[in-house]
């Protein structure tokens, strides 16, 4: 398992054995259970598993489950999204650093009330920020998921974050207190 994981960049998942390749052949042929893709159990450490099974549950169709990363929580469906990047929008490794730091756990979320912006999450230069645009409609509050965070970046970058610099709006209907309310 451990030589499947190297063969495979470090990372879980990896392909089955090849055998037809000639070195995996023999390897196969002299028993050497080690043969990278015969066995493909994921690595990862305790702490990892523990927090997939205890904020996931079971999910038995992921190959690589326990560690896989949890999703967070989705709170929020998209609508529309403005490409506003400029030279002076953050670089999309730093915006790619918040998805880094958030997906992990699978219980961040937000619960924002009606009224200004609010800065959830930030690195460096990139700063994933909400406002409601609603209220009138009896919300008082609504929520946003680490998900949601996770899907709206990669979104942008796929869309707009070709030059290696991304700045995006998007309107979202999120969760709210009474309903769904757009954010």
């Amino acid at each position: 398992s451990v030589r499947t994981y190297q063969q495979n960049r470090n990372q879980n998942g990896g392909k089955f054995v090849d055998i037809a390749n000639s070195v995996s052949f023999d390897d196969l042929m002299a028993r050497d259970v080690t043969t990278p893709g015969l066995i493909r159990l994921p690595a990862c450490s305790p702490e990892q598993a523990y927090k997939t099974w205890d904020t996931a549950g079971a999910s038995l169709d992921d190959t690589i489950y326990p560690c896989n990363i949890p999703l967070g929580p989705d709170y929020c469906q998209s609508s529309s999204f403005v490409d506003q990047t400029s030279n002076a929008s953050p670089p999309v490794s730093d915006c790619l650093e918040i998805i880094k730091n958030i997906q992990g756990d699978g219980g961040a979320g937000w619960t924002t009330g009606i009224g200004g912006q609010r800065e959830l999450v930030s690195y460096g230069e990139c700063k994933f920020v909400v406002q409601s645009v609603s209220g009138a409609d009896g919300d008082v509050t609504f929520k946003v998921g680490a998900q949601d965070i996770i899907d709206i970046i990669r979104d942008a970058i796929a869309r707009f974050g070709g030059g290696g610099k991304i700045g995006a709006k998007r309107q979202v209907d999120c969760a709210g207190n009474v309903h769904d309310t757009t954010n």
